[in-house]
């Protein structure tokens, strides 16, 4: 996934909004969102080469997400810890922690998992009803906890003012706030040049977008998912799924 868009605390107090592009090979195979694990219950879309997923939740418990990370400059690092060809997809990684019971027992666990397993550079995303966080790995792990309020992830930290497409949504959310998980469906359908969040690009491209409202109070999940392009392709209600 290269867009991720979180409101923590968005559109009020004790609830989340997230707007996921998934950018990938057009030609890898994938299944939309659905019952991925019932004990406890999780609902993710499948990545069908590695088995893992790229975003899900743990219904009215736990949100967790993983974008790929720009690979560090070389000999800045361990050449261990991302030399070579990864041991294990970061699509599993994201699925283990959607398993887990709070964000705080991820982002421990996640300390140590980067130290049994290669991954290559990612950026792992989890929330739960007492906040956020972003946990960086490359060759390093660093984790961010985010504040109330909007951010913007991509390829590097979190709201890097330096990456025009973040700069570019963060624009959009201060001239109209969104105030439900359909505002966010213009902003993941933009097509300006490089700030481009729906990619048209081949054979790499944005192949589907994902939207959720967690209310943490009550402990209920919205969950759409557009199989495709945004700017083109419906956002079917998956809520059902999320009791």
């Amino acid at each position: 996934m290269c867009t991720l868009v979180v409101g923590l605390d968005r559109p009020r107090a004790g609830q989340i909004l997230i707007g996921a592009n998934r950018d990938e090979a057009l030609s890898r195979p994938a299944v939309s969102p659905h019952v991925l694990v019932r004990e406890p219950l999780v609902v993710a879309g499948r990545d069908s080469v590695a088995g893992g997923t790229w975003l899900g939740v743990q219904p009215g418990r736990l949100v967790a997400a993983i974008l790929n990370r720009n690979a560090p400059e070389k000999g800045t690092i361990d050449p261990w810890a991302t030399g070579g060809e990864p041991d294990r997809s970061r699509g599993l990684l994201c699925l283990d922690a959607l398993r887990l019971d709070s964000a705080a027992q991820v982002a421990e666990w996640v300390k140590d998992e980067v130290l049994t397993c290669r991954y290559a550079p990612f950026t792992l995303f989890v929330a739960d009803a007492r906040g956020g966080f972003a946990a960086y790995w490359d060759g390093r792990m660093r984790i961010e906890e985010l504040f109330p309020g909007w951010h913007v992830l991509t390829h590097g930290d979190a709201d890097d003012p330096f990456d025009p497409r973040s700069e570019s949504v963060h624009t959009a959310l201060r001239l109209a706030p969104p105030k439900s998980t359909e505002d966010l469906v213009p902003i993941l359908s933009a097509h300006e040049g490089p700030r481009a969040v729906c990619l048209h690009a081949d054979p790499h491209g944005t192949v589907s977008s994902s939207l959720l409202h967690v209310d943490w109070a009550q402990g209920s999940t919205r969950y759409l998912h557009a199989a495709g392009k945004p700017c083109s392709t419906p956002f079917q209600d998956l809520s059902r799924l999320t009791p």
